[in-house]
């Protein structure tokens, strides 16, 4: 039965129940160490704001004719993060999806509207309108009487940021289906971002040339600053380009809504294919047990080398890893002033891969079950995916020390130093991220269900408290042996190689004996917090 047929609820009541769930989905999320953090976040963002909102006065009352760009430029940047964050996160597990009201018997329109005003609901909107403020602030600086296009600006501009993020977000839900399709995705946003991470640094280079030319004055034309630019008009007596302004913002945030109804009704008429499996059919003998995947460590091994392969939700872990890899080890070799030595980028590689597998278990999801039925196998489970990821991790470092010696200006006399702090970070890494995995493992989004990059959204304070902890352990164990190979005389300076192999075996050994204690005595308890959400 589609929801064309069926007798809708009353509009306000429709509303008002979706934005019960919403409220109640988004209390249950914000608990403990999220519940912390994002108070922690909300109280930064909202002094940002404050802080937007009062220099805004300043910069009005002042009267500098590039005050007004620079306020444009500021609202064109809270524009694109939330233009550009669903691609990083996708629909948080936090916010009601679409996708889970399909089959009841509800009309697409009327219940596209009150899915949009439910994700109003929470931190983010109404510190956006607080940062939005800063066109009110600016009217009253510069011309009281412009306030009477600066005050429809404010929920326009808010307005017009969260319905294209709610846009993209679903549009790319529904757009990416196939493996194929979110491995494109995935490449276009590691090449995006580096692109972005680089161009913030040649756009730093000429802040003071834009300074002296009257301020980023191209900002007034984008669309997330059009309120800024109906009250600099306002205030220059050009009313009408003014009202002009406003209309289009109107215009834009109407066309935006009607989108946001349409790709709603695509779900529930049933015009959006389903996901297609994270993999192609395969021939059995791939899966021959022969040579060393016949024993239990290699039969896990081959089967974890096979999903950071194929796995899409792994692939997400090594976004900020390939990313890194980039930024830290490759730009700064053919950028000129950029401010990163490259000699650390394979180091900050290892602590990307590090932090992106801390939930191995998580990403079992469900599955994870066949592992608690089977005692006996925990062992050769950690061992065999500490070995994987070791093997999946391992080239992307090497390769960035690599071209850091081939086209930098480190010598290759001091090849001990990347070796030794390679080997501690690489054994004591495994340990920390295998021990994480079963200690403190949470549920992760479904990839196949949703355009998202993030896998963390569930994580809890005991996760982020385990990664913080873990990163410490990092330098504890890092910083000794690259003193002794960097600083002992030729000679002896293997020796911090050496160190390195001592603790990293350690720390390999240490992790991998929690990780396998945890999972014979409570997979029960990993079984819960990896399915509760």
């Amino acid at each position: 039965m589609t929801g064309a047929n069926a007798a809708a609820a009353p509009a306000a009541g429709l509303n008002r129940t979706v934005a019960q769930m919403q409220w109640t989905l988004y209390k249950r999320r914000a608990r403990g160490g999220r519940l912390a953090l994002n108070i922690i976040v909300g109280v930064v963002a909202t002094l940002v704001a404050l802080g937007l909102v009062l220099g805004s006065v300043a910069i009005g009352v002042s009267g500098d004719a590039a005050g007004g760009a620079w306020m444009a430029a500021a609202l064109a940047g809270i524009g694109a993060m939330w233009a550009y964050l669903p691609a990083l996160s996708g629909f948080s597990d936090s916010t009601l999806q679409p996708r889970q009201f399909t089959l009841l018997p509800l009309r697409p329109r009327p219940f596209a509207r009150a899915l949009f005003l439910a994700s109003l609901i929470g931190m983010p909107f109404p510190i956006t309108v607080l940062a939005c403020c800063l066109i009110v602030g600016y009217a009253i600086g510069r011309a009281p009487i412009t306030l009477l296009v600066a005050l429809p600006a404010v929920p326009l501009t808010a307005l017009l940021f969260v319905a294209l993020s709610r846009v993209i977000s679903l549009g790319l839900s529904q757009a990416i289906r196939s493996r194929r399709g979110r491995e494109l995705a995935m490449l276009a946003f590691v090449v995006v971002f580096c692109v972005l991470y680089a161009g913030q640094f040649i756009l730093n280079q000429r802040i003071g040339e834009t300074i002296d030319s009257g301020g980023p004055r191209a900002a007034y034309a984008i669309p997330f600053a059009w309120g800024i630019t109906a009250v600099e008009r306002a205030a220059q007596g050009q009313w009408l380009i003014a009202v002009c302004a406003l209309l289009a913002l109107a215009t834009l945030c109407g066309l935006l809504l009607l989108a946001w109804q349409a790709l709603v009704g695509r779900l529930f008429d049933g015009r959006v294919a389903p996901p297609t499996a994270e993999r192609s059919a395969r021939s059995r003998t791939n899966y021959r047990r022969q040579g060393w995947r016949a024993s239990p460590r290699g039969a896990v091994i081959a089967r974890e080398l096979s999903a950071w392969r194929g796995d899409v939700r792994r692939l997400y872990q090594l976004l900020p890893t390939l990313a890194f890899a980039v930024m830290s080890a490759v730009m700064p070799l053919f950028l000129p002033d950029f401010p990163f030595n490259a000699r650390w980028g394979a180091y900050f590689v290892l602590m990307m891969a590090i932090m992106g597998a801390m939930n191995l278990y998580g990403l079992d999801g469900k599955t994870f079950w066949h592992l608690a039925m089977v005692p006996a196998a925990a062992s050769a489970d950690v061992r065999g995916r500490q070995i994987a990821w070791a093997a999946v991790t391992l080239p992307i470092a090497a390769v960035s020390a690599v071209v850091v010696r081939l086209f930098g200006d480190d010598p290759w006399d001091r090849i001990e130093v990347p070796i030794a702090v390679t080997v501690v970070m690489l054994g004591v890494g495994a340990g920390a991220m295998i021990a994480g995995s079963a200690t403190v493992p949470y549920p992760v989004p479904d990839a196949k269900k949703m355009m998202s990059f993030s896998t963390r959204n569930s994580a809890g304070g005991a996760a982020i408290g385990w990664t913080f902890g873990a990163l410490g352990v990092l330098v504890l164990t890092t910083v000794p042996c690259a003193l002794l190979a960097a600083l002992l005389p030729a000679p002896f300076r293997w020796l911090g190689v050496l160190l390195a192999v001592v603790l990293g075996a350690v720390g390999w050994w240490w992790g991998g004996r929690v990780a396998t204690r945890r999972l014979v005595d409570r997979p029960d308890l990993i079984q819960y917090q990896v399915t509760r959400g």
